[in-house]
C-alpha cells in the first residue's frame, strides 16, 4: 500500500534555507564565498535559458518556458542530483543568499509584468471578449471543481479535501497574458484580430482570477475573522487609490522635465520607484496578502500618461529579465524535484489536470466565439491561446508554498502540469494555421506591365524607422495626380520591428484613443502620416509587423496578399553618410530584401535613398524631380518602366525614357553559356512591342522624353551611366532577370549586392554618384515561391 503520510510543506523547506542570524550571517567570513557561489550560480542559469531559448523558439513554445527549464536543471531533478556538483556548485549554505534575492526578484519581476500589463486593454475590450473569458473561466473552474475529489488522494497536497477545492479551480482558470502576447507575436497573430481578442480576454482573466487568489488566500480569510477580512480588503482598496490618484499624479511631475512627448528619468527616480515597489509588496505582506500580488498591483495602477511606464520597464527589463529572474527560478529549481512525478498517482494526476484544463477551456470558448460568428479556426486558435499559463501560475504556486499548502511532490506535480499546457499551446496553434493556410490558393500579382494604365496601383512601402518616412511619401507623392480617377493610387505602409522579448510587451503595442499603436518610433511615424493627411494628401493605412529577420519577409507577404499589392518599395540596408558614402544600416535587412524578392506575390522594389526630395516630404505641386527610366531588356525594366508611366502622368516630374541597346540590336554578338536563344527573342519581341506601345502613348504627346543609346560593350555602358548621372535625382531600373540585355552580361558577377542586379548594384555604390536615389524593381514570376495565406484580420490604422 502507497505511504499517504504527507510531505513536510514547502515553507518549511525554504524556512530550513535561511540563515537563524541575519545580523551574525552578514559578518562572517564565508560571505564573499558565498557571494561568489551565488554568481556561478547565476551564471550557470542564464547559459542554460540562452541556449533553451533557441529550441524553444523553433518548438513554437513561450519562450519563458526556458527559465522554468532552467530551474528545473539546476534543482535536483538533473544538476543537483549529481553528490560532487551539488557539494560544490549547490551547498545549503548558499541557499540562505539565494532564497534573500529571490524574494526581492520575484517582487520586481512580478512589478515588471504590471507595468506590461495596460489596464486600458479591458476598458477598450469588447463585450464578446469579457463573455469569451467568463466562459472560459466558469466552465474550467466548474470542471476543476468536480475534479477536486479526484485529485486530492494522487497529489496528496498538505490541505485537506475542502480547503484544496478552491487550489485546482483557480489552477484550471489561470492564464497569462504576457506569454501570450509574446508567444501571439512570434507565430505572427500578434497584431490580428484573433491575438487581440485573445489578449483582452486573457487580461481579464489574468485579473478576475488574481483578485479572487488575493482574497482567498489573505491569512484574515483563513483564520475565519470576517471582520479582518473586511478591514483588510477596505484597507487594500484605500491603498490602490492612492496609488492611482495621489502617488501616480507624483511621478508625472518627474516627466515635465523630459521631452514633450517622453518622460525621462533619473537614477534617483528610478531606485526611489523600485523601493515603492518592494514598499507595496511588504504593504501587503503586512495586511495579510501574498507580496507578489502587491507588487504586481503596483505596476499595473502605474500612471501610463507620458511614457513614464514605458521608460520604468525599458530601464528594469534587462537587469530583472537577464540576472533576478534566473536568481529566482534557479531558487525555484531547488525545490523542483520532478523525480518525484514518476509514480502512477502523479502520472494520472498530470494527465488528468492537463486534459481537463485545456479540453474545458477549449470547450467553453469555443461555444462563445461561435456563439459571436467567429470562425472555427479562428476560435480553436483563441481557445488554445487562453490555456497559455503565466505569471499567474508562479503566484499561485508561491502562495500556496508559503502558506504551506505544498509540499515537495505536489509542487512538482503541479510544475509539471502547467509547463505541459503551455507546451501544447504553441504547437496546436501553429498546426491549425498552417491546415488553413494550406486551403487558401496562392495570390500572384499579373504585374504591371499588363495593367491598364488607368487601373488602380497598389503600393505597400516598408518602413524600418522615422527616416525612412520621408523619403516614401515623396515617392508616394511623385506617383500621384491632381486628377485621381485617372490613375487610381492606394498606398499601405508596414512598420517592420524586429521581434525580440521586449518588443513584444503589451505596453509597447497598446492602443489608446487615437487607435494607433504606442511606441518611440510607431508614435512618431503616426505623427507624420497623420500631418500627411491633414496636407491634403492621400490616406495611408499603417499596419505594424513584428518578427525575427529570419522570418520577417512572410509578414511582408502575407500583408501584401491580404492588400492585393501591385508594388512592395523595401529600404535598402544601407544608408548615405554626411560625406555620402554608403554606410551599412543592418546586415539582416539585405537577407529580408532577398527573401522578399523570392517570395513576394508581386513586383518588389528596393528603394536606395540619397535624399529623395529632401528630408522632409513635399506635395505633389512642389515635389520637382528629374526621373529617368533606363531600360536594357527583360521583363523586369518592363516592369520598370511601366512603374515609371505611372510616374509621368505627374506634371511636376520631368521624366526620360533611356534606353540602352547594342549596335546591331539584333546580332547576338555576345555569347552567353547555356543561353536558350529562343527565350531571348521572345523578350526582345515582347520589348520592343512595349516600348513601341509607349512611344505612341506617352512620347507622341511630349508626356516624357525618349532617349536611345547605341552601346557595344559593358565598359561603354558605365561611361553612358556616370554622364547622365549629375541630371537626374531619381533613376528607376529592373534587376535584370530572364531576357536582359546583353550589355550587362558583363557586369554579372561582381555585385556587391546580388538583389539590386548589376545596373542597381552600379548605380547604388558610394563611387557612383552621391546624389541619385535609385528605384531597383524585382518582378515576381513564380506562383509556386508565393505565400499561401488566409485573411488573418490584420488591424489597419487609417490616415
Amino acid at each position: 500500500m502507497a505511504n499517504t503520510t504527507p510531505a513536510p510543506p514547502i515553507s518549511s523547506v525554504i524556512k530550513s534555507y535561511r540563515p537563524q542570524n541575519y545580523s551574525c550571517f552578514l559578518y562572517r567570513d564565508d560571505v564573499p564565498k558565498r557571494m561568489m557561489i551565488l554568481g556561478l550560480q547565476t551564471s550557470i542559469m542564464i547559459t542554460i535559458i540562452w541556449l533553451l531559448r533557441p529550441v524553444f523558439r523553433r518548438l513554437r513554445m513561450p519562450q519563458s518556458m526556458a527559465e522554468v527549464f532552467g530551474g528545473i536543471v539546476m534543482g535536483p531533478t538533473l544538476f543537483g542530483s549529481i553528490g560532487w556538483l551539488k557539494a560544490e556548485l549547490f551547498p545549503n549554505t548558499s541557499l540562505g543568499v539565494l532564497n534573500m534575492v529571490s524574494i526581492t526578484g520575484r517582487q520586481l519581476f512580478c512589478f515588471l509584468v504590471g507595468l506590461e500589463l495596460d489596464p486600458g486593454i479591458i476598458l477598450r475590450a469588447k463585450g464578446q471578449a469579457s463573455v469569451i473569458a467568463l466562459a472560459g473561466i466558469f466552465v474550467s473552474g466548474s470542471a476543476g471543481l468536480l475534479a477536486t475529489r479526484f485529485l486530492h488522494p494522487l497529489i496528496r497536497p498538505n490541505v485537506t479535501a475542502r480547503e484544496f477545492r478552491a487550489i485546482i479551480p483557480l489552477f484550471m482558470a489561470n492564464g497569462g497574458s504576457t506569454v501570450l502576447y509574446r508567444l501571439a507575436t512570434e507565430i505572427k497573430l500578434g497584431t490580428s484580430e484573433v491575438g487581440q481578442l485573445a489578449l483582452s480576454a486573457s487580461v481579464f482573466t489574468d485579473v478576475l482570477c488574481l483578485s479572487t487568489l488575493t482574497f482567498l488566500t489573505s491569512e484574515s480569510m483563513n483564520d475565519g475573522r470576517i471582520g479582518d477580512t473586511i478591514t483588510s480588503v477596505f484597507i487594500g482598496l484605500i491603498i490602490a487609490l492612492m496609488l492611482l490618484f495621489a502617488v501616480g499624479p507624483s511621478m508625472l511631475l518627474w516627466a515635465k522635465a523630459g521631452e514633450p512627448e517622453r518622460a525621462r528619468m533619473s537614477d534617483c527616480h528610478l531606485c526611489i520607484i523600485i523601493c515603492l515597489a518592494i514598499g507595496s509588496a511588504a504593504l501587503g505582506e503586512f495586511l495579510g496578502y501574498d507580496g507578489m500580488v502587491s507588487a504586481f498591483l503596483f505596476g499595473v495602477l502605474f500612471p501610463r500618461q507620458r511614457g513614464i511606464a514605458l521608460t520604468v520597464a525599458d530601464r528594469l527589463y534587462y537587469p530583472v529579465r537577464v540576472g533576478i529572474l534566473p536568481t529566482y527560478f534557479g531558487f525555484i529549481g531547488q525545490y523542483s524535484n520532478l523525480r518525484l512525478v514518476w509514480d502512477g498517482g502523479a502520472i494520472v494526476a498530470v494527465v488528468v489536470m492537463v486534459v481537463m484544463g485545456i479540453v474545458s477551456k477549449l470547450i467553453a470558448v469555443v461555444a462563445a466565439a461561435t456563439a459571436y460568428k467567429i470562425p472555427l479556426h479562428e476560435a480553436l486558435v483563441l481557445g488554445f491561446f487562453l490555456n497559455t499559463r503565466g505569471v499567474a501560475d508562479v503566484i499561485l504556486f508561491n502562495v500556496c508554498s508559503s502558506r504551506g499548502m505544498f509540499n515537495l511532490r505536489s509542487y512538482a506535480i503541479f510544475i509539471v502540469a502547467a509547463v505541459s499546457i503551455s507546451g501544447i499551446t504553441g504547437p496546436a496553434v501553429v498546426l491549425i494555421m498552417r491546415q488553413v493556410r494550406r486551403r487558401m490558393p496562392a495570390y500572384l500579382h499579373p504585374g504591371m506591365e499588363r495593367q491598364s494604365p488607368d487601373a488602380l496601383l497598389r503600393i505597400l512601402s516598408c518602413i524600418h524607422g522615422p527616416a525612412d518616412v520621408p523619403v516614401t511619401l515623396n515617392l508616394v507623392e511623385a506617383c500621384r495626380v491632381a486628377q485621381p480617377e485617372i490613375a487610381p493610387l492606394s498606398v499601405s505602409t508596414v512598420h517592420l520591428l524586429e521581434y525580440t522579448e521586449r518588443s513584444a510587451s503589451p505596453l509597447m503595442y497598446r492602443r489608446d484613443t487615437r487607435a494607433t499603436f504606442i511606441s518611440y518610433d510607431a508614435e512618431a511615424i503616426s505623427e507624420v502620416l497623420r500631418a500627411y493627411r491633414l496636407s491634403n494628401g492621400i490616406p495611408i493605412r499603417l499596419t505594424t509587423a513584428v518578427s525575427y529577420y529570419f522570418n520577417m519577409h512572410e509578414d511582408i507577404c502575407i500583408t501584401a496578399t491580404d492588400m492585393r499589392t501591385s508594388l512592395i518599395i523595401l529600404p535598402f540596408h544601407k544608408f548615405q553618410r554626411v560625406d555620402g558614402k554608403m554606410d551599412i544600416r543592418n546586415h539582416a535587412l539585405q537577407k529580408v530584401n532577398r527573401q522578399t524578392q523570392d517570395h513576394a506575390p508581386c513586383s518588389v522594389g528596393i528603394l536606395v535613398n540619397r535624399g529623395l526630395g529632401g528630408a522632409t516630404f513635399k506635395t505633389a505641386t512642389n515635389v520637382r524631380m528629374t526621373v529617368a527610366v533606363l531600360f536594357f531588356g527583360g521583363s523586369d525594366d518592363r516592369e520598370a518602366m511601366a512603374f515609371g508611366m505611372r510616374m509621368a502622368l505627374n506634371p511636376s516630374i520631368n521624366f526620360t525614357i533611356i534606353r540602352f541597346v547594342p549596335c546591331d540590336k539584333y546580332e547576338k554578338a555576345i555569347d552567353i553559356e547555356d543561353e536558350d536563344d529562343s527565350g531571348y527573342d521572345i523578350e526582345m519581341e515582347l520589348d520592343e512591342a512595349f516600348i513601341s506601345e509607349c512611344r505612341k502613348r506617352y512620347v507622341k504627346s511630349k508626356t516624357v522624353a525618349y532617349d536611345e543609346r547605341s552601346l557595344r560593350t559593358g565598359e561603354e555602358v558605365v561611361t553612358a551611366l556616370r554622364e547622365i548621372a549629375v541630371s537626374y535625382s531619381l533613376f528607376i531600373v529592373g534587376r535584370g532577370g530572364p531576357g536582359a540585355s546583353r550589355l550587362t552580361a558583363g557586369l554579372i558577377g561582381w555585385e556587391d549586392c546580388p538583389e539590386l542586379g548589376p545596373v542597381g548594384d552600379l548605380l547604388s555604390s558610394s563611387e557612383f554618384s552621391i546624389t541619385c536615389s535609385v528605384l531597383i524593381i524585382n518582378k515576381a514570376r513564380s506562383l509556386s515561391s508565393a505565400i499561401r495565406v488566409s485573411s488573418r484580420g490584420r488591424e489597419v490604422n487609417n490616415f
